[in-house]
């Protein structure tokens, strides 16, 4: 039986350096999909907005 039963080693590629590597490369993607779908949905909304004729608002101060 070894004497190593019960002791568990972490794998050699799950170090500090790696796990930051990877969540830095993740949290750039997400920034870029984010920035993208939100400069898509900003197009939409304003093509929308210009076909339907978009809204009017006036408002005044009370007397």
């Amino acid at each position: 039986m070894p004497a190593t039963i019960g002791v568990i080693e972490p794998a050699p590629w799950l170090s500090p350096g790696w796990v930051l590597k990877i969540t830095a490369t993740v949290g750039v993607i997400n920034t870029g999909l984010a920035t993208s779908l939100a400069t898509l949905a900003a197009f939409v909304y304003n093509a929308t907005a210009r076909f339907v004729g978009g809204s009017e608002l006036t408002l005044s101060e009370g007397e």
